[in-house]
């Protein structure tokens, strides 16, 4: 399967560090590290890739110029983001925020760098995106609406600067939703159906787009229940009514 030829790679990249170029074969044995961790991950298997993620990471970090090279500094953010994901599995969100915060450090200056690095400023909204997850899962609402809030301004940012990038437009809807989720919490119930709202917009847009997008479909169904249980939570229940209905007709 895919993980056993991910590990093949990796018994590969362990004998290139014999060769001559050996940061290029460390950075591949990174790079596989932390494919295998993200397949462990998706199995279950949390504490094979909180091992492989902290390996991953401890490549990164100790190369050459990592602390200086922005693209090396861009390895060790994406591991640090890796890693924080991990540790939200695993249960652990104290240490899943001190990591992602760490990744998050270094993704602001990158950015500040070159603010049109489409690559730096994703990373960044990734980042920004499992910081809330974790403060919404800690009950820190107001935190995660701010976390959730700067990843939605970069991505619309993404979206903004690549119309034909509809991945982007995708993230902006998720994002969206994820705010109203927040307000809704929050009991801030104008917040939440205008964050629902606009993620409605969004995949309307998308399934005009291509209608035979069965996963943007599905975004869609789910958009017009979240609005309509939001009507519901407002005691709106015509709304709620329309809502519910449009949901069974996509």
């Amino acid at each position: 399967g895919a993980l056993a030829q991910l590990r093949g790679a990796l018994a590969d990249a362990k004998l290139r560090l014999k060769g001559d170029e050996p940061n290029a074969a460390e950075r591949r044995q990174e790079d596989v590290l932390d494919r295998i961790g993200h397949l462990e991950l998706d199995s279950n298997d949390v504490d094979g890739a909180l091992r492989d993620f902290r390996e991953a990471l401890r490549i990164a970090a100790s190369l050459p110029g990592a602390n200086d090279n922005p693209n090396l500094r861009y390895d060790v953010a994406s591991e640090h983001e890796s890693l924080g994901h991990a540790l939200v599995s695993a249960k652990q969100p104290d240490a899943a925020e001190s990591e992602l915060a760490l990744g998050t450090e270094i993704a602001d200056h990158l950015v500040e760098l070159d603010p049109s690095h489409v690559d730096w400023a994703d990373l960044r909204s990734d980042l920004y995106e499992q910081v809330g997850i974790v403060r919404y899962e800690k009950k820190d609402l107001a935190g995660a609406s701010a976390a959730f809030n700067t990843s939605y301004k970069i991505t619309m940012e993404i979206a903004a600067r690549d119309p034909a990038n509809l991945d982007a437009a995708r993230g902006v809807s998720v994002l969206a939703n994820k705010l109203g989720d927040v307000d809704l919490e929050m009991k801030d119930f104008p917040g939440a159906l205008a964050s629902f709202q606009a993620a409605l917009a969004t995949r309307e847009k998308l399934v005009a787009a291509d209608p035979s997008n069965a996963d943007w479909e599905h975004d869609l169904f789910w958009s017009h229940i979240k609005l309509g249980n939001a009507y519901n939570e407002a005691d709106r229940d015509a709304d709620l009514r329309t809502e519910f209905e449009a949901a069974h007709t996509v």
